[in-house]
């Protein structure tokens, strides 16, 4: 035990401490003399947190102080201190975002690393697993501290990673691919830049898009270039009502027929129709204190021959733009890392 408080309820002495393992626990004292003491645990009476050290009855808390109304009713005090991911208000709010990830059946293995890890993040609301192929497991078969929503489509497609989904509750949308791992305090951060300029994708993993031919540019390319103008979506945060929809409305039509076919540039395509819909900046770059890409483990990942894959994503560039027209031009990629400095 680290610290409790005794009290009396009705008529017996109850004890609220805070054990070893720092969670609040509560027990009724049922003999307490000077020969003897016997202590029974009580249920809290509300749902047990599962975040870990980042649900409100976590891992770094050390005193509380319970006190009985003239009413009859109680009240407690609990200090503690703040955790490392800890959420950034807005205008003085707290929010929440849904995080989407899209996966099948060999991919399972890193489905369950991925909730496991996220649920703890102290603003997930919600997972939602969006299950293109396999036998679907059940949202019991998951270590998580949030709920998790098993979504089950009816054709393979990427499409379907930008569904329009009303069971989602939150307008805050972060699209994570399974196999990306990354910090608690890195999503935070991402989300209060989100919050600042929704009308923008906020995400990880910038990208420069020019030339003539247009070219399908690297991280790297980006970052000599000092500019982006494409934020890939397998980690960015968006508007979920005004993505999905423009998504999916009959004017995206052509360019999800093209996605579908050579299953790849979902990605590229929401980039076009968001440029598409604004005359001013619709991308923002944040950049994380680290983060793995565990596809590199995997026998299973999307796009393990990169130079194939770049090819396909320059053919992309070039439909993609006869449709909707060229990509902006590049935005400074480095804004985003110092004004985060500041709030870290």
């Amino acid at each position: 035990m680290v610290g409790g408080s005794l009290f009396l309820k009705g008529h017996y002495i109850a004890l609220v401490k805070i054990v070893v393992v720092r969670r609040v626990k509560l027990y009724t004292v049922e003999k307490l003399t000077k020969e003897e003491y016997k202590e029974v645990p009580v249920n809290l009476g509300i749902e047990e947190p599962k975040k870990g050290r980042n649900a409100w009855n976590g891992m770094r808390y050390h005193h509380m102080d319970a006190q009985q109304l003239a009413s009859g009713e109680w009240i407690a005090v609990m200090d503690a201190d703040r955790v490392p991911s800890e959420a950034y208000t807005h205008q003085g709010q707290h929010s929440q975002f849904t995080m989407v990830t899209m996966t099948y059946e060999a991919r399972l293995w890193n489905l369950k690393l991925f909730v496991e890890r996220y649920s703890r993040c102290e603003s997930v609301r919600e997972i939602v697993v969006v299950w293109n192929k396999g036998n679907p497991p059940s949202s019991a078969a998951f270590d998580s501290g949030v709920p998790v929503r098993i979504r089950v489509e009816e054709t393979n497609s990427l499409n379907n990673r930008f569904r329009v989904d009303p069971l989602i509750k939150t307008r805050a949308v972060f699209d994570l691919d399974d196999d990306i791992m990354m910090t608690c305090t890195d999503l935070e951060k991402g989300f209060k830049v989100w919050r600042e300029h929704p009308e923008r994708m906020v995400g990880f993993y910038p990208r420069t898009i020019d030339g003539n031919p247009l070219q399908y540019r690297n991280e790297r390319y980006a970052r000599g270039k000092n500019g982006c103008n494409l934020i890939l979506t397998g980690a960015a945060f968006m508007d979920s009502e005004f993505a999905f929809k423009k998504y999916w409305s009959e004017k995206a039509r052509e360019g999800r027929d093209f996605v579908h076919k050579n299953f790849n540039c979902e990605d590229l395509l929401m980039n076009f129709l968001y440029a598409n819909a604004s005359s001013t900046r619709t991308v923002e770059y944040v950049h994380p204190a680290w983060a793995i890409d565990t596809s590199k483990l995997s026998s299973v990942a999307i796009s393990r021959d990169t130079q194939k894959h770049y090819d396909v994503r320059t053919s992309c560039l070039a439909k993609f733009s006869s449709i909707y027209g060229p990509l902006p031009r590049k935005w400074g990629v480095w804004h985003a890392r110092r004004w985060l400095g500041q709030i870290a």
